[in-house]
């Protein structure tokens, strides 16, 4: 194997330059996230995507923040973050269940007295989990948005829930015209024909289980950040929202419109302020919003979001540290129930993205805004933020999807070792596969490499080196190296080095690379017969040769002290891969591989025909060809033709 492993350090050091890996990283998620978002929404006033990860943060903004474009578009631009409020919510129940109130009171026992609900009615039973896992039955909105705390918890208590004619944003939102609350009660949707033909009644419906049983409700999480504040001795919702959570995680723009300062007004998008709430035609929908609603009355910045999902994502060591709000998110982020695309957390949805992971994520609207959270915690911890204003129809969950897809575990190239660039691969080759976030941020700088593996003492080449394998067309392939664009200025991106498994089967396949139990998205790549490559010194042009010695060859420049150029006439060794299989058979995976090639490939040196006496398999994967340098001098051209197909052109030979 010490042939092998000589040569195959090489094909690391081809890529040998020195990078900021930073801000290669910042560089390649901006594009990401500009592919993501284009083309934008025509209706799209302005959108900010806030991502951050291990590396840093990368902030991306398209559009103007307001509709005349005086306010810049910024991560300190104020949006309306609608239903992402509920989180802070779910934050505040966790910190409430440190404290002492179980999830599973009843939600009832801490109502004012006079909202009597009786042991016979579907309310009775409703725990503060299930408002909070949206399991408790009730319908999306209360009968008509409340203007005081006896307003919801009045709503709350009466049966049947009867909407009110005269909120026209609202008019069939308590429920009875959803279809899927309607089907829980055995009913058919039930809808008026406006103010003047009101039908909205509907009775509440008994907390529910399941997938099947999930009921999205603003309703519900109205009454449990206003009960649980309440219980928590806090004046106000918003109150204890911002001493619980906005002020000890540093997130000062994360507020209800009400409480805007100066500065945040002038950062507002679309202009919206305390004042003109109800005459902005730009925040219209806002007139209806109930002060300080906890189901999506905040607004926030791209800052403060991620300032947010950092705390969720990394917990006391998140930014800024907080060791104490972190006891609450293992209360938070546990499934507790399920909705119809995965599990069901305190406010937080999850599901498994195609690359195997565990996303968090969570989207709100309120009419003239939309927003949406996500974020993994490995391979690499990943965020992203979409703040949107005036396009409700811009399909974020899609972006995110992109954006998480593309900076995961992603490979950007599959090549033969020192082939040509954009061709196939062949059986029992060696490949380089080059990508993003495919090996342990924290590899050693100079790379992992197979030679502690434990398979050698059984005669086998290892699947696997720590936690990061690759398969092939489904079959495992054999790891060699790997290195980390994090820690490697050798590497410029995730790389590994590995043997391709036997195979005969031809045309595209997919290549998966899986670090920490986490795959890649599959890359198709072509797999072909044969792909010869001779393998080069350090970025070439010059071929990995010999003497017959086992001295290098090479123009002395290249390796003072050690490299000479070939003589004519002079029997040299030059080393290959991707020459298929030799003539006799050899066993996938062993250590141990050899044969001579069923035919010599033709090959020529400086335009001459250079006589090749051996060419053969020697170890796993590499092939050496045993070659007479006919009259030349200088750098010479050397190429083989075997099979048909040659190897890469402006490879060198120096003779002297």
């Amino acid at each position: 194997m010490r042939a092998s492993i000589y040569v195959l350090l090489i094909v690391v050091a081809a890529d040998a330059q020195s990078v900021n890996p930073t801000a290669a990283r910042a560089s390649y998620v901006a594009q990401v996230i500009d592919q993501a978002s284009t083309p934008a929404p025509a209706a799209m006033g302005g959108m900010i995507i806030g991502y951050l990860d291990d590396f840093g943060a990368v902030y991306r903004t398209y559009g103007a923040a307001t509709v005349d474009g005086t306010v810049p578009l910024n991560e300190k631009t104020l949006f309306g973050i609608g239903s992402n409020s509920k989180l802070f919510a779910a934050t505040l129940l966790a910190i409430a269940n440190e404290r002492g109130l179980d999830l599973k009171t009843a939600a009832r026992s801490l109502m004012p007295a006079r909202n009597v609900i009786t042991p016979s009615e579907n309310r009775y039973a409703i725990r503060f989990l299930d408002l909070a896992d949206h399991h408790a039955g009730l319908p999306k909105n209360e009968g008509h948005l409340y203007g005081a705390l006896s307003d919801l918890y009045s709503d709350y208590a009466s049966d049947p829930i009867t909407c009110d004619p005269s909120t026209t944003e609202l008019i069939h939102d308590c429920g009875c015209c959803d279809p899927i609350y309607m089907s829980l009660l055995g009913l058919q949707p039930t809808c008026g024909t406006g103010v003047a033909n009101p039908v909205y009644s509907c009775p509440t419906h008994a907390p529910t289980s399941g997938a099947n049983g999930w009921l999205y409700s603003n309703e519900g999480f109205e009454m449990l950040g206003n009960v649980v504040a309440t219980w928590l001795q806090y004046p106000s919702w918003n109150q204890a929202n911002l001493t619980e959570i906005s002020e000890p995680l540093n997130m000062p723009d994360t507020v209800p419109l009400e409480s805007f300062n100066g500065s945040q007004i002038a950062r507002a998008a679309k202009h919206c302020s305390p004042a003109t709430r109800t005459t902005n035609v730009n925040c219209q929908l806002l007139d209806w919003l109930p002060v300080g609603n906890p189901a999506g009355g905040l607004f926030s910045t791209a800052s403060d979001m991620l300032t947010f999902l950092s705390y969720n994502a990394y917990g006391a060591t998140g930014t800024p540290p907080n060791s104490t709000l972190a006891g609450a998110l293992p209360i938070i982020h546990q499934n507790y129930e399920s909705y119809p695309g995965g599990g069901q957390e305190l406010a937080w949805q999850n599901l498994i993205l195609p690359t195997g992971e565990l996303e968090r994520w969570k989207d709100g609207a309120n009419g003239p805004f939309n927003s949406y959270l996500a974020y993994v915690t490995k391979p690499i911890t990943r965020m992203v933020v979409v703040l949107e204003a005036g396009a409700p129809s811009t399909d974020l969950s899609g972006i995110v999807a992109q954006i998480m897809n593309n900076t995961g575990p992603s490979i950007s190239s599959v090549a033969t070792a020192d082939g040509i660039p954009g061709t196939g691969i062949a059986q029992n080759t060696w490949i380089v596969i080059k990508g993003t976030s495919l090996v342990p941020a924290t590899a050693p700088a100079a790379g992992v490499d197979w030679s502690s593996a434990p398979e050698f003492a059984s005669g086998q080449l290892p699947t696997k080196i720590g936690d990061v394998s690759v398969t092939v067309d489904g079959k495992p392939a054999y790891v060699y190296f790997y290195c980390s664009a994090a820690t490697s200025t050798v590497c410029t991106s995730d790389q590994i080095n590995v043997l391709t498994p036997l195979d005969t089967a031809s045309g595209l396949v997919p290549v998966v690379v899986t670090s920490n139990g986490v795959s890649s998205l599959p890359f198709s790549k072509s797999l072909n017969g044969i792909s010869p490559a001779f393998l080069e010194f350090g970025a070439g042009p010059y071929v990995a040769a010999t003497h017959a010695g086992g001295s290098l060859l090479g123009p002395t420049s290249l390796y003072p002290g050690l490299s000479t150029p070939a003589k004519v006439g002079e029997p040299v060794v030059v080393y290959g891969v991707g020459f298929g299989l030799p003539g006799t058979a050899i066993v996938n995976g062993s250590s141990a591989q050899s044969g001579s090639l069923p035919t010599l490939p033709v090959c020529q040196i400086g335009g001459a025909s250079a006589a090749l006496s051996f060419a053969g398999l020697i170890s796993p994967g590499l092939y050496q060809f045993n070659v007479t340098v006919p009259a030349a001098s200088g750098d010479n051209p050397i190429s083989c033709t075997y099979s048909g197909v040659s190897t890469p052109s402006g490879e060198m030979i120096t003779v002297q």
